[in-house]
């Protein structure tokens, strides 16, 4: 089946055929050289005017977006027996045409050489394999194996890799969100790759729009996770830049919200709790980490971290973030925030922010642990 489909999207990126040298199409007889037959070839997709009435035909839903912006013509189409739902966003003179097909494979159609090609991870969905120039994307396609469909993005004009990238990650998010329980609650899904911003391009995207909306009040440390529901939600652990000469520094969590169009806004930020009294109240002896948040950039941090998780077994422990340190009468405290992997087949990673203990000695321990609840936050 799969053969066949591919067959038909080749006949149907070209809109005509030739009678090559010595052969005539029409007949295949022996050409004299001088004829030229034009065969047109019909288009194998279905259209229709409204969204419902595709996917009536489709019998499958497709979580394309309602709109694009700069292409405000907007056209559907069926391939007989739903082998293939297509979504045309046109302006008159570009288009972007997105697909999806039961099965797996490259269903765009487009299979000419592009100079760059790269396979993008975001966590929680199939990898997406970008194909452009130096400057501009022009192909997105990836397959969700678990839910059985192959899905395509072509811009006629090219895009911007982020922006071709954020609109294929809406759509599969979109799709996922369909599939969600009755209560219409879709689930985070934590971050269980890189950590670092910039090793999740689809996220920052959002991030960058809705932050520049608020003239960069926020810079982003690390991307703990998202939730498809109606569109994408992404977290980050962030520190508040907004915060006057002399004042300590704030850590929060950042919630951005990005709709099916694009629209990216932060509709939340909260406090660490661990933080919430510390940079108010000097008493406490914290004093919030407002340099570098890496632990290799802070050696002494790092050892004491490493030092508290000998003889510690079941997860691996990521440190993320040291934000804050405090004297006490035999040593300092530490507080880190950091990944936890449980030792399991079937491991779900979360956040937590733990405090690190550490003697004059050497020694450490951690005395306290707070874990993080996407859902409270």
């Amino acid at each position: 089946m799969r053969r066949v489909i591919l067959a038909a999207l080749a006949l149907f990126a070209a809109f005509s055929l030739t009678a090559y040298a010595g052969r005539n199409v029409l007949n295949g007889q022996p050409d004299d050289g001088n004829t030229t037959e034009v065969v047109e070839i019909p288009n194998p997709f279905q259209e229709f005017r409204t969204y419902a009435e595709a996917r009536d035909a489709a019998v499958y839903d497709f979580a394309a977006p309602e709109k694009a912006d700069g292409y405000p013509n907007i056209s559907y189409g069926v391939m007989d027996g739903g082998e293939m739902f297509q979504i045309v966003y046109g302006n008159g003179a570009e288009s972007v045409t997105a697909r999806k097909a039961p099965g797996g494979g490259d269903i765009s159609g487009d299979y000419k050489q592009y100079a760059q090609e790269s396979s993008v991870t975001t966590p929680g969905l199939p990898d997406v394999t970008l194909k452009g120039d130096d400057a501009l994307a022009f192909l997105a396609i990836w397959v969700d194996a678990e839910g059985g469909y192959a899905y395509s993005l072509s811009a006629s004009g090219g895009m911007e890799y982020d922006a071709l990238l954020t609109l294929a990650v809406g759509i599969q998010t979109g799709e996922a969100a369909q599939e969600t329980d009755a209560s219409g609650e879709g689930a985070w899904t934590v971050n269980a790759g890189k950590a670092s911003p910039e090793g999740n391009p689809a996220a920052m995207s959002a991030f960058n729009r809705a932050n520049e909306a608020i003239d960069s009040v926020y810079e982003p440390l690390a991307y703990l996770g998202a939730q498809a529901l109606e569109g994408n939600s992404y977290q980050f652990l962030c520190r508040d830049t907004t915060t006057e000469s002399g004042a300590p520094a704030s850590y929060e969590i950042v919630t951005v919200y990005e709709n099916p169009q694009g629209d990216a806004e932060i509709i939340e930020s909260v406090l660490l709790p661990e933080l919430a009294e510390v940079g108010g109240e000097a008493e406490s002896g914290w004093k919030v980490n407002g340099g570098d948040v890496s632990l290799e950039a802070n050696e002494k941090i790092r050892a004491a971290f490493e030092k508290s998780l000998e003889g510690v077994s079941g997860a691996k422990y990521e440190a993320v973030a040291y934000l804050a340190s405090q004297e006490t009468a035999n040593g300092e405290n530490y507080m880190i925030f950091r990944r936890v992997t449980p030792d399991s087949s079937d491991a779900v990673p979360f956040f937590s922010v733990a405090t690190v203990y550490t003697d004059s000695e050497g020694n450490a321990e951690i005395t306290d642990v707070t874990d993080m609840n996407f859902d409270e936050t």
